[in-house]
């Protein structure tokens, strides 16, 4: 893995605060109590995303970026559901929000998130936005979840707050092991550690389970042979040590929906979420066509709606796998597959650089989230983080790879300093003259 410092300046880090805070606009804008606030800054964040695009784009004078075909070839098959979706305001608002900023977002980040330096900004925007929501949620959390024994940012829910927090522990930990000081990684994992209690505060299990698979992949990534089986067990021990100390101090509802991960019995949640991935599994059986975009409800029986889900109207599978193949069809389905495909042989060549594998390592974390919760515009940090692993691929078609390169003892540093992608950039070190 090159190693090489990466040098962050502001500028690296204004640029791309509007592509990877989509999550944190929308969980501040619930603090102020009204949807229009929220609105307003998720608008803002659009607005600033396309200005900066424009651009970085014309500075590499409009060239197509790499790893776009998959992307495009995801959308177009997309398309076709758009004739069965009914109009209803959920439908209307996923189908429109689906075919323009989600793509826009992917675009945004292939585009701007093409250097070391703009990768590193996205761990420090994930670790302070995390570390402020968790403290603001533990201050002053909202009395909706309070009355639950949960907590959570004050006019949001649980699982948006749980995920930001896991985000910013799981970039916290990755940028202590990118500095070489004992003080800054002590500082770095002390802040990760506070954010534990938060975390198992909100009750939410799937950020949980996201923090510990990313940490894991991480810990692979990051060592070979016997040093990636000693990480391994230490990751593994750290949250044996966190489940066996910490869960027992929760709340007994909130421990109650732990104890699931170990077998325990079903709660009502995850008792819905399996009801519900059976009814998708059915529907994608039986309509190869896809049932339109944001139609999930109709295949919910009144009687399965009885309590406080909201409007019936905008229920979605709670997997973004199941919910592309059940509304979209098998096309879309098809389309998606491809897409991961294209993803996964790129993630083998953005793992060899430092900050190419914080990238795959987040949304490893953001894909499982992704399984269990939100729908397909709702985790958009799937789409975002998949966009800037993408160009990667570019270096896999190339003669030389990181790999063969530092095989040879070349020094090399990956970056974005053309238009077309990611290059390598290689500078040979003369062999030494033997004395005579």
């Amino acid at each position: 893995m090159d190693l090489q410092p990466v040098r962050m300046r502001a500028v690296d880090l204004l640029v791309t605060v509007p592509v990877v805070g989509m999550g944190a606009v929308i969980a501040f804008g619930a603090m102020g109590g009204t949807g229009r606030t929220s609105k307003v800054l998720v608008y803002g964040d659009v607005v600033a995303m396309l200005a900066v695009l424009v651009v970085c784009w014309s500075r590499k004078h409009w060239k197509q970026p790499a790893g776009m075909v998959p992307a495009i070839g995801f959308l177009v098959l997309c398309i076709p559901a758009v004739c069965y979706f009914q109009l209803t305001d959920y439908s209307l608002s996923k189908a429109e929000q689906l075919f323009t900023v989600t793509p826009l977002t992917v675009l945004a980040a292939m585009i701007i998130l093409d250097r070391p330096e703009r990768r590193r900004a996205v761990l420090w925007i994930f670790a302070c936005t995390g570390s402020v929501v968790g403290l603001l949620a533990w201050a002053d959390p909202d009395p909706v979840a309070m009355a639950n024994d949960a907590i959570a940012l004050t006019g949001s829910q649980t699982i948006p707050t749980a995920r930001l927090i896991s985000y910013a522990m799981l970039a916290l930990v990755i940028l202590a092991t990118l500095y070489r000081r004992w003080a800054a990684r002590a500082v770095l994992l002390g802040s990760a550690a506070l954010l534990v209690a938060p975390l198992l505060l909100t009750g939410s299990r799937g950020p949980a389970v996201a923090l510990v698979a990313a940490l894991a992949v991480y810990a692979a990534v990051r060592s070979r042979g016997h040093r990636r089986v000693m990480r391994l067990c230490a990751v593994a021990a750290v949250v044996s040590g966190i489940g066996y100390f910490a869960l027992p101090m929760l709340p007994a509802t909130l421990g109650a929906k732990f104890t699931v991960l170990q077998g325990g019995p079903l709660d009502v949640s995850s008792a819905t979420r399996l009801w519900l991935f059976d009814a998708t599994w059915h529907s994608i059986q039986h309509n190869p066509l896809g049932i339109g975009w944001g139609n999930f409800w109709i295949l919910v029986p009144s009687r399965v709606l009885t309590g406080d889900y909201g409007d019936p109207r905008h229920l979605y599978p709670h997997n973004l796998v199941l919910e592309v193949a059940c509304e979209g069809g098998w096309l879309a389905l098809l389309g998606l597959i491809a897409f991961v495909v294209a993803t996964l042989r790129a993630s083998r060549s953005a793992i060899q650089e430092t900050t190419g594998a914080a990238v795959v390592v987040l949304l490893v974390a953001a894909v499982v989230n992704a399984m269990i919760s939100s729908d397909v515009n709702g985790n958009v940090l799937v789409w975002v983080l998949a966009g800037a692993v993408l160009p990667f691929g570019s270096i896999r078609s190339a003669d030389e790879t990181p790999r063969t390169l530092r095989s040879r003892n070349v020094p090399i540093n990956v970056r974005s300093s053309q238009p077309t992608g990611i290059t390598i950039s290689v500078s040979t070190v003369p062999a030494p003259t033997p004395s005579a």
